[in-house]
């Protein structure tokens, strides 16, 4: 068999080339396998490294021998190693390619699932979220290439100082293109491709920790909702006036209603008289009571422009064609619910007088905790329970629904009228 030595110069120069690598790896492979739990990366690898470094160092000193004239016989562990096939010398270096590359795979698959401080760093420059942590006074330990990627945005430099960073953000020393939304705690920043970015900065012990997350879609649905609401505040202002409106158009009609309706009561009650002294016509009795009914509605006041005191009016009013009145409780102090209120009592005292030539009216104002109620009634005649509202009822109803409340007419035993309406 033809030895090693007998090979020809290239061929032995390539195979200790190959031995030359695969101690090299080995060596390297031999310091990783000692970090390793496993303790058979800990027997191979240095057993692969010192058996390829046996081989190459007799074979190179012999070549190098060889070169310079040198003789290196009288050693027998170099004369065996020499004298060994040369098929045995490949066999051991394919062999320990095995081996190592087998070493390579594990170390490689190593890294690639377990968890080492390059693949926390790796893992932190996939986010989208940008992350810094710096010391106290602003030297950074830890960025990732989003964050650096946002400051060469923001401010065109890279970040080299976290709290220099902080500062000009919040002084609103940045690029063209680049819009400070809102500097307090948490800073909001429009850059030049119209993305939102909110940057907090949060102490932790003795470091800063500084996150910059993409706020773009939340931004815009808060900027809607401040558009829509402030687009229903306009439109809630317009309903109101609408309302007032509607309102001041409903007084209006009402009154030349109820100028109508004195203008024809005053019209039956002159013609009455003027046939009774012309023709002795009639019942004198009747035509005073329909005198007395007109003289009571003229003497109420427009209850538009009064408020409580214009109750006084009415008792005074009632007084004078012989009407008691009685009221128990006290007015509610809120301004709607106390003109509603006086509106109610000037229709009831009216109607008792016209319609139920009453003596005694009473008037009663309760509350609970949600709301309040009046309540008016009278002793006159017994109101049929056929009879319909009229315009002033219907008109009262009207706003009482308007105020979120609810009318109710009860005629029993005697005319009653409630008007209940929430606080």
């Amino acid at each position: 068999m033809i030895p090693f030595i007998g090979l020809g110069t290239y061929v032995r120069a390539l195979f200790l080339t190959i031995l030359f690598v695969e101690v090299c790896v080995s060596s390297c492979l031999t310091i990783w396998s000692f970090m390793q739990k496993n303790l058979l990366p800990k027997i191979i690898s240095p057993v692969s490294a010192i058996s390829a470094l046996l081989f190459i160092l007799p074979y190179s000193a012999y070549i190098f021998a060889e070169n310079n004239g040198v003789s290196v016989n009288g050693y027998s562990f170099v004369e065996k190693l020499l004298g060994l096939p040369a098929f045995a010398v490949i066999l051991f270096a394919a062999i320990d390619a095995i081996i190592i590359s087998a070493l390579l795979i594990f170390f490689f698959m190593g890294i690639r699932n377990g968890i080492s401080a390059f693949s926390v760093k790796e893992s932190v420059d996939k986010l989208k979220t940008g992350i810094c942590f710096s010391y106290e006074n602003g030297m950074i330990k830890l960025i990732n290439h989003r964050m650096d990627e946002l400051s060469r945005i923001i401010t065109g430099k890279e970040m080299t100082n976290a709290l220099d960073f902080i500062n000009s953000l919040r002084s609103r020393e940045c690029q063209p293109g680049t819009e400070v939304l809102n500097s307090n705690d948490d800073i909001m920043l429009c850059l030049p491709d119209y993305t939102v970015w909110r940057f907090s900065v949060k102490r932790i012990g003795k470091m800063y920790e500084i996150t910059a997350a993409d706020t773009t879609d939340l931004y815009r649905v808060s900027e809607e909702m401040r558009l829509s609401n402030r687009e229903l505040k306009e439109m809630n202002d317009r309903l109101l006036k609408y309302g007032e409106n509607v309102d001041e158009l409903t007084k209006s009609r009402e009154r030349l209603e109820t100028k109508y309706r004195i203008h024809a009561e005053l019209g039956n009650a002159l013609l009455a008289t003027r046939l009774y002294l012309q023709n002795n016509d009639g019942n004198s009795d009747e035509i005073i009571n329909i005198w007395k009914r007109n003289i009571t509605v003229l003497s109420v006041k427009n209850t538009e422009d009064t408020e409580y005191n214009a109750i006084n009016g009415l008792i005074e009013a009632a007084k004078a064609v012989g009407i008691r009145v009685m009221i128990s409780g006290e007015m509610p102090e809120k301004e709607q619910v106390k003109k509603l209120f006086t509106e109610a009592t000037a229709e009831a005292l009216t109607n008792a007088v016209k319609h139920a030539d009453t003596k005694l009216f009473r008037i009663s104002f309760t509350s609970d905790l949600f709301s309040f109620t009046a309540s008016f009634s009278n002793d006159g005649k017994k109101a049929d329970k056929s009879c319909c509202e009229g315009g002033g009822l219907s008109a009262l109803r009207k706003k009482t629904e308007y105020l979120g409340g609810r009318m109710t007419v009860k005629a029993e035993n005697d005319f009653t009228l409630i008007i209940t309406v929430p606080k």
